[in-house]
């Protein structure tokens, strides 16, 4: 069990491992090499580098950092957070980590699946989580939109559910390690139905009857986890205290996934401001 597990390997999570191991507590840090900090060619407005620095540069510099602390960093698709009888669980493609205390550092939401209907039938067939609100398609026919082990994974929920269960990729191949469902490749024209979702339509206007499609793409942003642990969130935005704490005891959010304000300077801030409060709470658990 660790002291802390943190979901993000940006600038917020990699500060808020930082603080936490400099405190003598286990953390890993786990996520894929995707922070939207690594496009960034020039970085000039940040504390302390007379000369511009890249944003990669940036990253790995704090990820030796890091280590060097004792942190331990994985790259893994984080697939679920749940809740454990001591603490937290967070599940990824590889395996199941147990932490007394969670930081949520995902940066930005993932952009919207673009197909037209989406917004037309969501809360009418359409849904980001199968925790939440699988319980509605009971034995009906459900479609996951994805293509990674994140579309798996909320398959594998909502058999809770159903059996008529669709892993829709839209034009992708599947790249999931391992799948027992029936799978489409074809790319998606529209969605449609008179007062809620009826069919999907595709590219060669065949189509196929469904009553839930449950968005899934690449990983779950903050915001997915935030639902299904029933964490407040507004306009994707997850809601925390002074500390960065939110709603839900032991678990924190500091970053993109917090703040409009996406610069390095806010993060670094907020996860600093975490982590103090992640060290309390771990000590006292």
């Amino acid at each position: 069990m660790y002291d802390a597990i943190v979901v993000g390997r940006g600038p917020a999570g990699l500060q808020a491992a930082i603080y936490i191991a400099r405190a003598g507590l286990s953390v890993l840090v786990i996520g894929e090499n995707d922070s939207a900090l690594l496009k960034a060619a020039h970085v000039d407005n940040y504390f302390g580098f007379e000369n511009t620095i890249s944003g990669r540069e940036l990253l790995e510099q704090g990820e030796r950092q890091a280590k060097r602390f004792g942190a331990k960093i994985l790259t893994a698709h984080v697939l679920n957070i749940s809740y454990a009888d001591n603490g937290f669980d967070v599940k990824t493609n590889a395996e199941t980590y147990n932490a007394k205390t969670i930081l949520i550092a995902t940066g930005k939401p993932l952009p919207p699946a673009i197909i037209p209907g989406v917004k037309k039938f969501e809360g009418k067939g359409v849904s980001y989580c199968t925790t939440c609100d699988g319980f509605f398609f009971r034995g009906k026919m459900v479609g996951i939109l994805g293509s990674k082990d994140y579309a798996i994974s909320e398959a594998e929920e909502m058999e809770k559910f159903t059996q008529n269960i669709t892993i829709y990729t839209n034009g992708k191949e599947l790249e999931a390690e391992k799948n027992k469902y029936r799978v489409v490749t074809k790319k998606i024209k529209a969605l449609q139905g008179e007062n809620v979702l009826e069919k999907v339509v595709f590219d060669d206007d065949s189509e196929e009857e469904v009553q839930g499609l449950f968005i899934a793409l690449d990983r779950p942003a903050g915001a997915e986890f935030a639902r299904k642990l029933g964490i407040e969130i507004e306009n994707d935005r997850i809601i925390t205290d002074e500390d960065f704490q939110t709603n839900i005891p032991g678990i924190f959010a500091a970053g993109d996934c917090v703040s409009d304000f996406k610069q390095i300077s806010v993060a670094v801030g907020q996860a600093a401001l975490a982590a103090r409060a992640m060290i309390k709470h771990a000590k006292n658990s």
